[in-house]
């Protein structure tokens, strides 16, 4: 029973068990409708892992404890080595559980594992909750190991009766819940042996004895235990603490010595010195600082220990983090496999369908060269079409003639279309030598194909290039076709631009006689108002004797002022007309540069009409031929 053994034991344990939850809580947090014996088995084996880190704690913090090798103290320990055995064995058996559903998930990857995983924990239902039952029975047990590690140790130390009673009815209660998980225990595919349920009744059985010792070392002779437990009689591997009525006890005791005698090694002393109670107290002041010295060492030990301890969990935790890390890669590298499999099977199915789709394209090629052909009748009915629009363009551009030939714009406008023509046209040149050159590498291509044929084993690699130059002369024709439908497309709404330029143009036509009508009127008054007020004043002169005939003499002078009065008030309007005059010649004059911009504009874009017809011809006629 060395206690490095027992604190190797439980920190192993405890590893193991920290990488059991991890696994769990994996699963949890994979699956978001678990069930709630799974949430329940990982929050005991987060309990159980603190547990077994507060007893390998204990044991190194305090290794004099388990130094009875007999006694109750000493089954009590032989017991605790076996719960955390058999605890180790069920906890393997969890992990092999997990390691098998893991394993098991290569069918759900990506959206489909966590169905999976959810599918299969239900499937496992009774034996999760085999396990967690399992997990509690041996976290109580390990509690009650170590309050008793403690209540040991607190003995050993002061002998405090507050924390050693506080401990002993820790042990009390852990003792009840022991002995209810055992009674409601069942048989199941993952619970442990009847020799673990042996060794857990054993187990109890020295907590029970142990609790009674512990008691009555705490208080005399009155025997706490409560709850009908079992009161067993034997002391503890510490003895009595030395108090007056003990001494008394002692010194009474020592003349007749015990064959037995008292702790451990001091039987040989009182063999020696049977009468002499001071040297007796010596002896037991040097076993004392013995035992310290011991102490001192064994912690000085347990400490180089635990840090051997602490370094290999380091490594232990670097190796982890490695292994994962190799497993995510080790997966990647098997999806990247899969992939490429998938791959090739995609590829050689498309090689499969090519094959089959070779004698497909060659029809699909008359289909398209008759579909050109009816392509070809309507440009020509559009042809038509358009000469007839040629025809009326004409007859308004006679109409328009005379009202846009002042117009400096539309020479320059004229010019650059005519340029974009000329590019037009280089270009679609160059569509057709394209064209036919194409046309003329197909010919040859057939008759090639013609004379291969019959050395069809040696021309395998011969004719996929020619099916590859055929797919991309088909690719040609339709970028051509789409071309050809581009412009259609542009001719259509030139077409709607110009009827539109018609109507303004109507338009224009009706302002523009509206406008002469209104110069003639504005000639009329300027040569109304270009004679001087002297003129204009002297035309009412003539109705005053008319007037004057008809008045007495006393009111001549009266009448001569309001003849005055009215020319004055003439002179002043036709001042005024003459000042306005001017103003509207200006809105008139503006009025008129707009329109013959509009008209300038539907000019320029009869004229792109034009061009753009005759190009399509130029371009529609080898495409025929071809």
């Amino acid at each position: 029973m060395d206690p490095l053994s027992i604190t190797a034991s439980t920190v192993a344990l405890a590893t193991l068990c920290m990488k059991v939850s991890t696994t769990v809580y994996e699963f949890t947090t994979d699956v978001r409708d678990v069930v709630t014996n799974v949430q329940n088995l990982y929050h005991g084996l987060r309990s159980l892992s603190e547990v077994l880190t507060n007893v390998s704690t204990a044991w190194s913090e305090n290794p004099l404890v388990a130094l009875a090798q007999s006694g109750p103290d000493g089954n009590l320990w032989i017991c605790v080595k076996d719960s955390v055995g058999n605890c180790e064995v069920v906890l393997k058996k969890l992990e092999a559980v997990l390691d098998k559903v893991s394993a098991e998930n290569a069918v759900g990857k990506g959206f489909m594992r966590r169905p999976v995983k959810q599918i299969r924990l239900n499937l496992n239902k009774r034996d999760i909750q085999g396990f967690s039952s399992e997990v509690q029975t041996y976290e109580r047990a390990l509690v009650i190991a170590f309050n008793a590690i403690s209540a040991c140790a607190a003995m050993r130390r002061d002998h405090t009766d507050a924390e050693v009673t506080k401990r002993l009815e820790t042990i009390e209660t852990g003792i009840q819940d022991l002995s209810q998980s055992l009674r409601q225990r069942q048989p199941s595919g993952v619970s442990a042996s009847s020799k673990a349920t042996k060794s857990l009744e054993q187990f109890l059985q020295a907590a029970n004895t142990f609790k009674s010792t512990a008691s009555t070392v705490v208080n005399g002779d009155t025997s706490t235990v409560r709850g009908g437990l079992l009161s067993q009689g034997g002391g503890s591997i510490f003895g009595d603490s030395l108090l007056d009525d003990r001494f008394e006890i002692i010194q009474s005791w020592i003349p007749l010595p015990s064959p037995q005698g008292t702790r451990g090694s001091l039987t040989a002393v009182g063999s020696t010195q049977q009468g002499s109670l001071p040297g007796l107290m010596a002896v037991l002041e040097t076993v004392t600082q013995m035992a310290d010295q011991y102490r001192n060492s064994e912690q000085e030990e347990n400490s180089r220990k635990d840090e051997q301890l602490r370094s290999l969990e380091m490594e232990h935790r670097v190796l982890e983090e490695k292994f994962k890390k190799n497993q995510a890669s080790l997966v990647k590298h098997m999806e990247d496999q899969n992939r490429v499999a998938m791959e090739n099977l995609r590829l050689v199915g498309e090689l499969r369908t090519s094959k089959r789709h070779r004698a497909q394209l060659a029809s699909s090629i008359t289909e398209l060269e008759e579909k050109l052909g009816k392509r070809d009748i309507e440009a020509a009915e559009l042809h038509e079409n358009l000469q007839q629009l040629k025809s009326k363009l004409s007859l308004a551009e006679e109409t328009l003639g005379e009202e846009l030939n002042n117009s400096a714009r539309l020479k320059a406008d004229q010019n650059s279309l005519h340029k974009e023509n000329r590019r037009y046209e280089s270009e679609i040149t160059k569509l057709h030598q394209e064209l036919g050159e194409s046309a003329h590498l197909q010919k040859q291509k057939e008759v090639e194909i013609d004379r291969e044929r019959s050395r069809a084993e040696k021309s395998e690699e011969e004719s996929v290039q020619l099916l590859l130059e055929r797919d991309r002369l088909k690719w040609r024709v339709q970028q051509l076709r789409m071309h050809l439908q581009d412009v259609g497309h542009k001719f259509n709404t030139s077409e709607k631009d110009l009827a539109l330029e018609m109507k303004k143009a109507k338009q224009a036509e009706g302002t523009l006689k509206q406008l002469a009508s209104l110069q003639q009127q504005q000639s009329n008054l300027l040569s109304v108002y270009s004679t001087p007020p002297e003129t204009t004043s002297a035309v009412p002169e003539p109705e005053a004797p008319q007037a004057s005939t008809a008045t007495p003499q006393d009111e001549r002078p009266v009448k001569k002022q309001d003849e005055k009065q009215a020319e004055d008030e003439r002179s002043a309007t036709s001042i005024e007309r003459r000042e306005a005059t001017p103003e509207k010649d200006k809105q008139s004059t503006e009025n008129l540069e707009t329109k013959e911009n509009r008209l300038q504009q539907a000019r320029a874009r009869e004229v792109w009409l034009a061009s753009l017809t005759q190009s399509r011809e130029r371009w529609v006629r080898p495409t025929i031929i071809s």
